[in-house]
């Protein structure tokens, strides 16, 4: 398994071969100009923020803090996901 002290140490190209062998994909979130997609990885996340505009990845954070998911979180209801009958 991947930590998250490595992760963050290692090149970019290696940080994409990591995405793709030892994480899951989880949600994307987008802007106007950005869209910004999550994985979990052992016991982080990772994010990668991709400019439509420029057509590349112009950053990939990762974090163990719950509270940045907040952004990928807001509007969705679990009342939504609650089966009546």
């Amino acid at each position: 398994m991947v930590s998250i002290r490595d992760f963050k140490t290692s090149t970019f190209e290696r940080k994409c071969d990591m995405i793709v062998y030892f994480s899951d994909y989880l949600i994307s979130h987008e802007t106007p100009t950005l869209k910004y997609h999550l994985y979990h990885c052992g016991d982080f996340f990772i994010e990668v923020h991709y400019s439509k505009i420029l057509k590349k990845v112009l950053a990939v954070n990762a974090f163990k803090r719950l509270e940045e998911l907040d952004f990928y979180t807001e509007g969705i209801s679990l009342s939504d996901l609650i089966v009546y009958g």
